[in-house]
């Protein structure tokens, strides 16, 4: 499925959701939305691969910019913004009373009472590999930004008129079409393995 982008190259934010059965030696997906899942074992652990429809919001390293992240939280606090864009719910029921560890991709995401992966957790708030490649994309849109202003401020406008100009102005619409291709490249979702491992 082709993948929506916004016009400014980032991902169109759709949340998926993954619901999964573990009380049986084999596990069953109970519900699975814009999201696909293959590989789900029960081998020492729930261990399954996830290929989404769309990244998520980067709210986490969001929240970790200087300046930026007490708005970032006043957002998520005062608003139904994560539950009508940004919503990645995992729940796991029929696990054994216990702690569980959830690894990504062989990445900590956190630790989780079974009641908690019942009533679902929702990993787009977290720091995730997927968090991690949308961080990515969203610098690379704001370097786009820059350098159009740039463009535009420091050549267009006040340069125009020189006989180089036209030349320049077209090497820099070049180099954005390549950050602009470069975007779009880097926000296609990849696969993903998870691992659920019960706490001794």
């Amino acid at each position: 499925m082709q993948k929506p982008y916004s016009n400014r190259g980032m991902p169109v934010p759709s949340s998926h959701s993954v619901a999964i059965d573990a009380s049986r030696s084999q596990p069953k997906l109970s519900h699975v939305e814009h999201t696909s899942i293959t590989g789900l074992t029960n081998n020492e652990g729930l261990r399954w691969s996830e290929t989404d429809d769309a990244l998520p919001l980067p709210l986490v390293q969001w929240t970790e910019t200087w300046g930026v992240g007490p708005t970032v939280n006043l957002v998520v606090g005062s608003s139904d913004f994560v539950a009508a864009l940004d919503e990645e719910p995992l729940s796991v029921s029929g696990l054994k009373d216990g702690v569980y560890s959830l690894h990504i991709d062989g990445q900590s995401i956190g630790t989780f009472t079974n009641d908690q992966l019942v009533k679902g957790v929702n990993l787009a708030l977290l720091k995730t590999p997927m968090t991690e490649q949308a961080n990515s994309v969203y610098q690379l849109t704001t370097q786009h930004g820059d350098l159009h202003y740039d463009r535009w401020r420091q050549i267009e406008v006040p340069l125009g008129t020189l006989t180089d100009a036209p030349a320049t102005i077209t090497a820099l619409d070049l180099f954005e079409s390549r950050i602009v291709e470069k975007q779009q490249q880097l926000a296609v979702p990849v696969a993903h393995n998870f691992e659920l491992v019960l706490n001794p």
